[in-house]
């Protein structure tokens, strides 16, 4: 069931277009999160870890402003790849 567009996005628009909110998360389900339909870019990468991950030729990705990604479930469980990547 898709949730509700938070009252302060309601009218609010980027490029004349209204916001939507998108939803995702991990593989794994424990970290849930949300963004706004504002990406600044957006794009695939084809390196070996991506390729990995995906299970594809490359994998889709899109940056935004810390502002209009919020993690709704999981933060305490968060951590980073510090890992080198292999191109």
């Amino acid at each position: 069931m898709p949730r509700e567009i938070p009252p302060r996005l309601e009218k609010q628009t980027w490029k004349g277009k209204p916001l939507s909110i998108l939803h995702g998360g991990c593989l794994c389900g424990r970290v849930r999160y949300e963004v706004e339909d504002r990406f600044v870019y957006a794009g695939y990468c084809h390196c070996s870890e991506c390729r990995r991950t995906s299970g594809s030729a490359f994998a889709a990705l899109g940056g935004c402003s810390g502002e209009a990604f919020r993690v709704t479930q999981g933060e305490d469980v968060l951590s980073s790849l510090s890992a080198p990547i292999q191109y």
